[in-house]
């Protein structure tokens, strides 16, 4: 069973993360909040992963 909005259709609409972190970060919820906030370190800690891999894939290939 897929979760709303990761359907097989690429022409439907689908779910973004950012935009669901802004939403749950308006929210009233404390839960909802905690989930906001989590979503937002993960999204910035793989961000720093990729950039931090691309430069030594980068100096690497520039000494070969």
């Amino acid at each position: 069973m897929l979760s709303r909005g990761a359907g097989l259709d690429l022409n439907a609409p689908i779910a973004s993360l950012p935009v669901v972190i802004f939403q749950f970060a308006l929210s009233p919820y404390a839960d909802w909040q905690k989930l906001a906030w989590t979503g937002a370190l993960i999204i910035t800690f793989t961000v720093l992963a990729l950039s931090i891999i691309a430069r030594v894939l980068a100096a690497q290939g520039r000494q070969t």
